[in-house]
């Protein structure tokens, strides 16, 4: 044989060599999580849909299942229901059931895995400083999270040291800084071997919604939001719930101030849009885009007053669907998928990322399938809930189950029973209840059924369908718009 042949034979060996380790090689992983960002405002975020959605998949009917804070990145960190992970409100009593149960969450799973992991922003509220939890090599989170005069702990890979302050200064805007810090923790990784794994979570757009001082007049021309459900007064679930007042429509004052509220929330997210061109052009310059997932959502949505509300923790689909959009460089292409998926999905998947295997105790499935472009329900129902307060008479709580086009829910931890049931391919924005109409009484009673299932499921029994939930899902079912 003639050398030249031989040389373009161990070259071709050398070149599928190397794609074959490169397919083989375990991807870094960034998660990216946002605080009270509704479904609707990726559209604002002109970098975010260049970047990632355009070569990613975005899921359009991803559920939150416990729609506020820190119950919701409990349920991230640990694919868990709050019922499990002990997380049930954001109040200190309940943040602190995490530390009894943080040795089983993603760092920890993904630092035995092989992974270098790093914490950048928002970790639970109510953190307090001094407290690593397990599995960090780099926490670097919120005390009180602002956008300006704040702390941050100062654990970099594994040191101690005091926290960090920062004031009112331009250059100090939370956002700003925070995507600064996971510029740096990416670049620390590219010193070693090991793949990464980091979760940044910047405030933003959480209320008061501060925006950096650039972008103070953007969207300076925006168009009010009234869509139909827009200060409905005559919901039976909220007629006591405190802040729609007994039912009271909303002043012209409440709604000028949820117009600003609106507008301020879109200019607060034109930093964390920066900050994902940041993350991008960081990866590409060390060459480990094309080996990274970044996934992208919120810990729950918000209201800008949808049935008289301007806040989340409600059950409807203002509160509890997000915008979720995972990419994945080493496979850039661009789909939407209609799944029912829900924050539990986010550990697994990550951790089928990274070819670990998924703990028995994990209530959520891993998306991959979907990922790689099939088109299927993984469930019927995803649980939804928050949970009784102390005061039960002005409780918002509720529980219920979410379906792919629909919703039920009972109140929960009160005197007065009320129960709603939606179907949103033709009320989209939730406007009939259609509980008591016998038109319904099957779709319903599948609901209760699925209900009684989950709410107290434990690991792989959140995904079983039990005999009275089983329908069909139709082949051409779309989300609400």
């Amino acid at each position: 044989m003639k050398f030249s042949a031989i040389f373009a034979i161990v070259a071709l060996i050398c070149v599928f060599g190397d794609r074959t380790a490169a397919q083989d090689k375990k991807p870094n992983i960034i998660l990216i999580v946002t605080d009270d960002q509704r479904a609707d405002t990726l559209a604002y975020m002109p970098k975010l849909n260049e970047l990632l959605v355009q070569r990613g998949t975005s899921f359009t009917n991803a559920i939150i299942t416990t729609p506020t804070c820190c119950p919701s990145r409990a349920t991230i960190l640990t694919g868990q229901y709050a019922h499990n992970h002990g997380v049930r409100q954001n109040e200190k009593e309940f943040t602190r059931e995490l530390d009894k149960r943080d040795s089983q969450t993603l760092a920890t799973w993904l630092k035995t895995g092989g992974y270098k992991t790093g914490l950048i922003g928002k970790y639970l509220n109510g953190y307090s400083f001094g407290y690593i939890p397990p599995g960090w090599d780099t926490f670097q989170a919120f005390g009180k999270r602002h956008y300006y005069n704040y702390k941050l702990s100062n654990f970099i890979d594994g040191v101690l040291k005091d926290p960090l302050i920062y004031g009112s200064a331009e250059a100090d805007y939370s956002t700003d800084v925070l995507a600064v810090k996971a510029v740096d923790f990416i670049k620390s990784a590219d010193n070693g071997d090991e793949p990464f794994f980091l979760m940044w979570t910047p405030n933003a757009p959480h209320r008061p919604a501060v925006p950096a001082r650039r972008h103070e007049q953007a969207f300076a021309d925006l168009a009010p939001h009234r869509p139909s459900s827009f200060n409905v007064s005559d919901k039976g679930f909220w007629d006591r719930k405190w802040w729609s007042k007994g039912g009271r429509t909303l002043s012209a004052n409440r709604i000028a101030k949820i117009d600003a509220l609106r507008k301020s929330m879109l200019q607060a997210l034109l930093a964390v849009d920066e900050a994902v061109e940041k993350i991008v052009d960081t990866l590409i310059t060390i060459n480990k885009l094309e080996n990274t997932v970044i996934i992208f959502l919120s810990d729950n949505g918000f209201h800008w007053g949808e049935h008289q509300i301007t806040d989340k923790r409600s059950p409807y689909d203002e509160s509890i669907r997000v915008g979720m959009v995972v990419f994945d460089g080493r496979n850039q292409t661009k789909r939407t998928n209609d799944a029912l998926v829900a924050n539990i999905d986010l550990a697994p998947t990550i951790l089928d990322y990274a070819g670990l295997k998924t703990p028995n105790n994990v209530d959520g499935v891993s998306l991959l399938p979907l990922l790689s472009g099939e088109q299927a329900q993984l469930r019927n129902h995803v649980l939804i809930q928050i949970f009784p307060e102390t005061f039960a008479s002005t409780s918002n709580a509720f529980i219920g189950v979410r379906g792919a086009n629909s919703v039920y829910f009972e109140r929960d931890g009160v005197i007065w029973a009320s129960k709603e049931y939606f179907d949103m391919t033709k009320d989209p924005h939730q406007l009939k209840n259609l509980v008591t109409d016998s038109e319904f009484e099957g779709d319903v009673a599948a609901h209760k059924a699925a209900l009684n299932h989950l709410r107290s499921c434990a690991g792989a029994s959140c995904n079983e369908t039990p005999k009275a939930e089983l329908q069909p899902v139709a082949a051409d079912a779309k989300p609400p718009s």
